[in-house]
């Protein structure tokens, strides 16, 4: 289980933090938040922009989700 922090700022949804309790790290659960992140704001038409380092890494090694960033 993993937890998204965001904030709508100005019209842009920023992701201020992703976590994964220690004991489930390293099962893809965060990835597969920020896929939902993702697909959230492609129905709601949003953009997103990563705050913290995990979503930022997420963005980089996801060029696929450039449409949804701001």
């Amino acid at each position: 289980m993993s937890i998204a922090d965001y904030r709508d700022i100005g019209g842009v949804r920023v992701i201020m933090h992703v976590e994964t309790p220690h004991e489930a790290r390293g099962r893809g659960y965060a990835s597969k938040l920020m896929a939902h992140v993702v697909d959230k704001a492609r129905a709601d038409n949003a953009k997103l922009r990563a705050s913290c380092a995990f979503a930022v890494a997420y963005f980089r090694r996801h060029p696929d989700t450039a449409d949804v960033q701001a």
